[in-house]
């Protein structure tokens, strides 16, 4: 988890789970609120996951955070043909996170094993170079996969 400072406008105030990006991706989402700052939990958080979508095959998954500031996309066993280097984008399925947002790139894919396949992920944003983040309304909807540089997708 990590707390950002509010800046002097901050109005209105975000909403607690609103989520919180920067123009490389995902940052995580607000988990508590403070009279002038934020307790956003990270993307990489073990406890955090995430509707997403592999980009080139639309094969849809969970991210979830890993330990050591990495995640993991879990996919249905079923799901074949992700590849190293694969952008794995928002779902928009849980209605929290617009569809469209980078979360990361494919680092390894592993075989099947049982019901699930798994998919190691490095993270679109450098967490640890954030110093300024963007809080989205939450519920916000729109398809934002066009708000990204190309090199994101």
């Amino acid at each position: 988890m990590e707390r950002f400072h509010a800046g002097p406008d901050h109005q209105p105030r975000p909403d607690r789970r609103a989520p919180v990006i920067v123009t490389r991706g995902v940052v995580g989402r607000v988990l508590e609120l403070r009279r002038d700052s934020a307790v956003v939990q990270l993307v990489t958080d073990p406890a955090s996951s995430i509707g997403g979508v592999v980009n080139r095959t639309r094969a849809q998954g969970l991210v979830e955070g890993v330990a050591g500031g990495r995640m993991r996309l879990k996919l249905t066993a079923r799901e074949e043909g992700v590849m190293v280097g694969d952008a794995v984008f928002t779902s928009g399925i849980g209605g929290l996170f617009p569809r469209g947002l980078p979360l990361g790139r494919v680092t390894r894919v592993y075989p099947a094993s049982g019901l699930f396949r798994l998919v190691e992920l490095e993270p679109a944003v450098a967490l640890s170079t954030v110093e300024e983040v963007l809080v989205l309304p939450r519920g916000a909807t729109e398809d934002l996969v066009t708000a990204f540089p190309g090199d994101a997708r």
